[in-house]
């Protein structure tokens, strides 16, 4: 619990937090609850804890900035009702306790997007390690939706053939350095994760592909992400994006 304790006290230094011209707060559930089946060797913690937390944007003025407050709480809202849920036994007889705590990165925001990232990480008691994973929000204000690959990219270009391409290079470069092998054989094999816009992250600089761990190496490769320029992603864009690329 100290741990816990300690990351929120930290994590309260950075409130508020400003992109663009919106200011986000964050929205806590904390639970915590003695584990009776842990040990007292310090091997596994006696406590399970949980910490959840998602961003609302202050001082909503408009009606799309409103809206996607309401977006985020409701995404959110089942997990508040698991925290306030009592832990019992599956029905495998699994009876083992968790630490979860799950918080957000805002990578961009404007008037026409908001691109954030929620990450989650989870940690059976006893376990070797524990699981994380995130994925990406990438919420057209204007349009109340999420966006898709086709309000960036030209369907006529090859598009993704290209982002796989970049994204293969990257990661064998990545694995090199940091000692780790790559699983994927080609960069076709990629198509999937970098076709989706639930793992990219929108900044004013690049579009940032995030793998999910496992994906493409082993845990100690963690998550790990490809930055792709706006400059040479220019051919292959719309001829009318649905935002402004680079993003304002």
């Amino acid at each position: 619990m100290r741990d816990a304790y300690r990351e929120r006290h930290d994590f309260l230094k950075t409130v508020p937090m400003t992109s663009g011209h919106l200011t986000f707060i964050p929205v806590e559930s904390f639970g915590f609850r003695k584990a009776p089946g842990d040990d007292d060797w310090g091997l596994v913690p006696g406590w399970s804890v949980t910490l959840l937390r998602y961003p609302q944007i202050d001082a909503p003025g408009m009606a799309e900035t409103r809206n996607w407050n309401a977006v985020l709480a409701s995404r959110n809202a089942a997990g508040d009702e698991e925290l306030e849920r009592p832990r019992t036994e599956t029905a495998e007889g699994d009876d083992t306790e968790i630490d979860e705590q799950e918080s957000f990165t805002i990578h961009f925001a404007s008037p026409d997007l908001i691109s954030l990232s929620s990450e989650g990480y989870v940690y059976p008691h006893g376990a070797a390690h524990g699981t994380e994973g995130a994925q990406t929000s990438n919420y057209l204000l204007r349009h109340q939706r999420e966006l898709s690959p086709a309000d960036l990219f030209d369907p006529g270009r090859d598009w993704l053939t290209f982002l796989t391409a970049q994204s293969f290079v990257d990661l064998a470069a990545q694995a090199e350095r940091d000692q780790w092998t790559l699983d994927a054989a080609t960069p076709a094999v990629l198509a999937n994760t970098v076709g989706n816009p639930q793992n990219w992250e929108i900044t004013e600089k690049a579009l940032t592909v995030r793998f999910p761990v496992y994906e493409v190496g082993p845990y100690s490769a963690s998550m790990p992400k490809v930055e792709i320029r706006w400059v040479d992603l220019e051919p292959y864009l719309a001829s009318r994006p649905t935002l402004q690329i680079p993003p304002r």
